[in-house]
């Protein structure tokens, strides 16, 4: 199935959630299989030791040892747990959320109980946003990859499309309840949601909003749009699929499109989206604009469309073939560590 059949190919996760969905956790593959690293699962004293309120007692070269032996007793339990000897070597991508969590220590534990393994450290966000060095990254993994395409070019990283495995939720067709559904973190960008929900709804459109990260003060419009209501994951595509059309508004310096471009397209729903990579896109349900004042937010354009390509297309296997065409391009460079 894939290009380089010498490895299988494993996705370090740091939890569950809408990863479990998007990264193929539910399906079973021939040499690919997910590791969730969870935070749920680790031992107590590690999980508080671990919390980002406590990153400077990690100053304190003791502490910061406890804190390295319990990490590495958690992680060599999980791979000996969750991973299956297929007999071949190992690819290793690790998202970029476990690696900051656990450090060097969990590419340490990696690479002890598998030597020769392949390492991918992948950014599912944008890596200033991370505040990780990438510097730093690129010196202790064998390749770096970043979601969006500008990113990647900027950082002299690669390229790596996020899969999107289908799900099925089993709604009726016809069943739409909304109009147009955004669904994500206000970030820098609550300003413009908010405008259009206010464009949209002054129209007589049915506008289901939820939006995360937005302090009281701020929640304008409280008793129509969601503030900081936790869904899952499959809750949210349900919203997706109830909903005629799906909103995307890309945060500052982003240029590859979000999640919800994917799943517009997963099922078959209109896009409004600013993303710079779809600005020449000959996709029929994507709806590019610039400017937020410049929608045309028609109601003839809410239609459905045919989606069942897109299954392949955004699936997992494309996504490990992708990453296979990367692993081969780093072996073969001369000089690497695989020489």
């Amino acid at each position: 199935m894939f290009e380089d059949e010498l490895y299988s190919y494993v996705m370090v996760l740091p939890q569950m959630g809408d990863y479990n969905i998007m990264f193929g956790g539910e399906k079973r593959i021939d040499n690919y299989s997910t590791l969730f690293v969870l935070q749920e699962k680790e031992p107590l004293i590690l999980h508080a030791l671990l919390s980002p309120k406590l990153n400077f007692i990690r100053n304190n070269e003791f502490v910061d040892s406890i804190i390295c032996r319990l990490a590495e007793r958690f992680i060599t339990g999980e791979l000996t747990q969750n991973i299956r000897d297929d007999h071949k070597e190992k690819c290793f991508i690790v998202h970029s959320g476990a690696y900051k969590r656990y450090g060097d220590k969990l590419l340490d534990c990696l690479r002890t109980y598998y030597p020769g393994c392949f390492c991918i450290c992948y950014f599912t966000d944008l890596i200033e946003k991370t505040g990780m060095d990438i510097s730093r990254v690129a010196e202790n993994y064998d390749a770096v990859c970043s979601f969006d395409l500008e990113d990647a070019q900027k950082n002299g990283i690669s390229y790596l499309d996020m899969p999107f495995e289908y799900y099925d939720l089993s709604i009726d067709e016809g069943a739409d309840e909304y109009d147009i559904t955004y669904v994500g973190r206000a970030k820098d960008r609550l300003d413009d949601i908010v405008k259009v929900y206010e464009k949209l709804s002054k129209a007589g459109w049915n506008c289901d909003f939820h939006i995360y990260g937005v302090a009281r003060e701020n929640q304008v419009y409280a008793d129509k749009i969601r503030y900081n209501e936790f869904m899952r994951f499959e809750e949210v595509l349900r919203h997706v699929a109830k909903s005629k059309s799906v909103l995307e508004i890309s945060q500052k310096n982003a240029y590859s499109p979000t999640v919800r471009y994917k799943e517009a397209l997963l099922y078959g729903k209109t896009l409004f989206t600013d993303s710079g990579m779809l600005e020449n896109s000959n996709i029929d349900n994507v709806k590019w604009y610039k400017n937020i004042k410049d929608i045309d937010f028609d109601r003839r354009m809410l239609e459905s469309y045919p989606y069942e390509k897109y299954k392949e297309l955004f699936g997992i296997e494309c996504f490990i073939s992708a990453v296979s065409l990367i692993v081969t391009e780093k072996r073969d460079e001369p000089g690497n560590a695989f020489d």
